[in-house]
């Protein structure tokens, strides 16, 4: 059991250290205002968030 745990450990530890592919989607900084504009005008009944930094693991 201990050993599995450990493999279970040392894999996600893998995959939390390889560098990531880059992506070509998400927006600049610069761009926030007018995006939740858009979407609050679109759609207001939903909700949104505003993640920064964050992986996409597949």
């Amino acid at each position: 059991m201990q050993s599995n745990n450990h493999q279970q450990l040392a894999s996600l530890l893998e995959t939390i250290n390889k560098l990531g592919a880059e992506t070509d989607f998400g927006c600049h900084h610069s761009e926030l205002k007018q995006y939740i504009d858009k979407i609050r005008l679109l759609l207001p009944y939903k909700r949104y968030c505003v993640v920064t930094d964050w992986f996409l693991w597949g």
